[in-house]
């Protein structure tokens, strides 16, 4: 068969699970138009396998090469380094939702990560065929554990609608939770896809997609056996749906700025936080400010509140339910999340004028309008680089393939620079601006600035 007729090779790929050797030196490849189904009892390797071939896992051996451009490409090697290739569909064991999204919104995501724009007229009319249509706009977490799982299976064949290219579909036991017209609606549909060129490998315990799988990856009680036939058809692809070329590099941010308006975690956390600090730091009431040391000691508690707020766990988190961050760490090769939303530094602003006005100041001079401009301005700035380092913090303990356990101790870290900013305004209030105040200025922000780089490189090794 010709070698372009093949969309994913696995080459001698080894992984691990903990300590257990899970995957040993397997070779397989995907042919353009072909159901391979997955069989064996649970925790035999078959999930293993779909994670590893979208990236997700690390490989002590091998590698596993898509097809982009006409040609076989490297997706993931033995030493952890990924790439971003063509789109593919991914139906993970876990839903890929948050529960937040409306049903829309998540296929329009899917079909966004591939690049494309779909009308809602034809994401209805697909609702229709798995009688959702009438929940479209529901948030998802409002649906029962079948519909939910209807919404993950629909958003992983999307990728491959919407192609003209030939595209692979993975998917992790899809069926599970489905009844029986729902699982007749799913083979119906995998059948119409590989029909035209795409390719699905599909985990399962269900009879039905067995039998009507081209071909099967059997785990035996000691050896992995591959049974069936190869397709030999010439495939012409061509999308399901009718849509329009978009750019996906700023859907991650649409994302996560959606989420963020509709449950405004990391706004009311940092009001919160920057509420009780104000409150406390008023109470405390603490003696000596006047003079130098006043201005230093006002302008560290003014600048507490923004602080503070940027340590708070921001809106990613909600990469950690379910499948969701998996599900876009695959489909970005672990690429987001990527960006601080707005909201984290206007309100360190917000919190910043928030301690001016409240924070008594008798015993020290008057605070002109543009020393209080320059603090705010300090206190978003010093937020939103301070969330961006928290951010990689998090990504590097969470979602790389060698996760630094305890990397977000690191954040002890960002009180040197805090402190640097705060002396430098604090020599700005009382000696104007010198080359002493800016030096210490440049130097806190240069340390935040080239900390954020130096996690960002390691973030895409």
């Amino acid at each position: 068969m010709a070698s372009d007729n093949v969309l994913m090779s696995i080459e001698g790929i080894s992984v691990n699970r903990g300590l257990n050797r899970v995957l040993d030196k397997l070779d397989f490849k995907l042919f353009q138009g072909e159901i391979v189904a997955l069989n064996g009892e649970n925790g035999c390797g078959k999930s293993t396998l779909i994670e590893a071939s979208c990236g997700l896992l690390l490989l002590r051996e091998g590698r596993i090469l898509h097809q982009s451009q006409k040609s076989l490409q490297t997706l993931v090697s033995w030493d952890g380094k990924r790439q971003q290739l063509r789109p593919f569909g991914l139906c993970l064991q876990e839903n890929s939702t948050t529960g937040e999204e409306t049903v829309l919104e998540h296929l329009s995501t899917a079909c966004e990560l591939s690049s494309k724009v779909v009308l809602v007229e034809d994401l209805l009319s697909i609702l229709d065929i798995w009688q959702l249509k009438h929940r479209a706009n529901d948030r998802v977490g409002m649906l029962s554990g079948g519909m939910q799982r209807k919404v993950s299976v629909i958003a992983a064949l999307l990728p491959a609608m919407v192609s003209d290219e030939p595209t692979i579909v993975f998917l992790d036991e899809p069926d599970d939770g489905l009844d029986i017209q729902s699982r007749q609606t799913l083979l119906m549909q995998m059948k119409s896809i590989t029909a035209i060129g795409h390719s699905i490998i599909v985990s399962t315990h269900d009879v039905s997609i067995l039998e009507h799988a081209d071909r099967s990856i059997e785990w035996g009680a000691k050896d992995v056996s591959s049974k069936g036939k190869i397709p030999l058809s010439n495939f012409t692809c061509k999308a399901l749906l009718s849509s329009i070329d978009s750019n996906s590099s700023s859907i991650y941010k649409k994302w996560i700025s959606t989420q963020e308006n509709r449950i405004k975690s990391s706004i009311l956390n940092g009001a919160m936080a920057a509420a009780l600090t104000i409150l406390t730091l008023i109470a405390l009431n603490p003696p000596g400010i006047e003079g130098v040391a006043g201005w230093r000691m006002w302008t560290g508690m003014i600048l507490l509140p923004c602080f503070i707020i940027a340590l708070i766990p921001g809106p990613e988190r909600i990469l950690e339910r379910s499948a969701v961050g998996h599900w876009w760490a695959a489909h970005s090769a672990g690429k987001y999340p990527n960006s601080v939303v707005i909201h984290i530094p206007i309100l360190g602003m917000l919190s910043t004028l928030l301690a001016v006005l409240m924070i008594p100041h008798a015993n020290l001079p008057n605070i002109t309008a543009t020393h209080t401009i320059l603090l705010i301005f300090i206190g978003g700035l010093l937020c939103w680089l301070v969330a961006r380092v928290n951010l990689y913090l998090w990504v590097v303990h969470r979602w790389l393939h060698r996760p630094r356990q305890g990397a977000q101790l690191l954040l002890v870290m960002m009180v040197f620079p805090w402190l640097l900013i705060v002396d430098g305004m604090g020599l700005i209030a009382t000696e104007g601006s010198g080359s002493e105040s800016t030096l210490m200025l440049a130097g806190g922000f240069g340390l935040l600035v080239a900390i954020n780089a130096i996690l960002q490189l390691l973030r895409r090794a």
